[in-house]
């Protein structure tokens, strides 16, 4: 019997954005530089990283996410119906705190106006130079992070209704992806440890919110 295993060298998909892009977003977004200017620096973020990963010798490659702000910033970006305004999340680890998570909160009924990705596909399917994956947020993120008692539910009378319509609208992602001819896609961080912390839980039982019931539901819309 064959006992060997293989192993696959897989990052997670985002990496560290060089200063020149950190500089070039906050540039953007305060209306000093244009995108066609942004566009150019990313590319060459982008190609560097790949660059990188190929000496590396990864199965594997991404473009960095160099083109979001965040990991999942694209949803909004995307997609109709976010506010302006942000969930307190609990951070653990050295230098945990409550703060802001980088998700949006719903304030209206979703509606995908454009592809998450569509922005980022042809450079990549162009440079990459390896098999490459495109990454997207796990639906079960935002059941949490972009739902705000007072704001979300007078549009999605409970989490899970949210979680249905977000699902949906990265299934559609994965179908128009997969027609693209991509053939990896990965859910980031589906937000399942959540409902273990003890302290959490105690607070979605004073909520109202059954935790095991809500992971099964996020499990659920993961998938």
């Amino acid at each position: 019997m064959d006992m060997s295993v293989r192993y696959r060298a897989d990052h997670v998909g985002s990496l560290l954005r060089p200063p020149e892009l950190l500089a070039a977003r906050q540039a953007f977004g305060d209306g000093h530089l244009a995108i066609e200017q942004l566009r150019v620096i990313e590319d060459r973020a982008i190609d560097d990283a790949l660059r990188r990963q190929r000496e590396l010798g990864l199965d594997i490659v991404t473009d960095g996410e160099m083109r979001r702000g965040s990991w999942l910033s694209e949803l909004a970006t995307a997609v109709d119906g976010f506010t302006q305004d942000h969930v307190l999340l609990e951070w653990k680890g050295p230098g945990g705190a409550t703060e802001p998570t980088k998700a949006r909160v719903a304030g209206a009924k979703l509606r995908k106006r454009q592809k998450l990705t569509a922005h980022e596909l042809p450079f990549l399917r162009r440079t990459a130079g390896a098999p490459f994956k495109i990454t997207l947020p796990a639906a079960s993120n935002f059941m949490f992070a972009s739902y705000k008692t007072g704001i979300t539910d007078r549009f999605y009378a409970t989490r899970e209704l949210l979680l249905a319509d977000i699902a949906e609208i990265l299934h559609d992602e994965v179908q128009w992806l997969a027609a693209q001819g991509v053939v990896y896609v990965q859910l980031d961080a589906p937000y399942y440890s959540h409902y273990l912390d003890a302290g959490q839980r105690s607070r979605m039982v004073q909520e109202g919110v059954d935790p095991d019931e809500a992971l099964e539901t996020a499990i659920a819309g993961d998938n």
